[in-house]
């Protein structure tokens, strides 16, 4: 992991981490989801789950590209779904 991976928030690695990973999308998705955010109930897991799916459907190619833009739009679909978590 470069030094600049580690300055970045788990949020902007999930596109990175989600092309590694094996499995169907909404499994490696939720895995992804578990390891950060696992202490959430499953049902507000999922929905930001449908939100990262969303943005990542593009990365499930042969020959996935990640980009920038994939790892804002992680990052503020992530920060979109914590404000909702703490407003419960």
């Amino acid at each position: 992991m470069s030094s600049s991976e580690l300055d970045r928030s788990p949020a902007e690695l999930i596109p990175d981490e989600y092309v590694q990973l094996a499995g169907t999308p909404a499994a490696r998705v939720m895995e992804l989801i578990n390891r950060v955010w696992g202490r959430y109930p499953e049902q507000d897991k999922r929905q930001l789950a449908q939100a990262l799916l969303a943005v990542l459907a593009p990365l499930n190619t042969a020959s996935p590209k990640v980009t920038p833009e994939m790892r804002a739009e992680c990052l503020k679909a992530v920060n979109l779904w914590l404000a909702t978590q703490k407003r419960k």
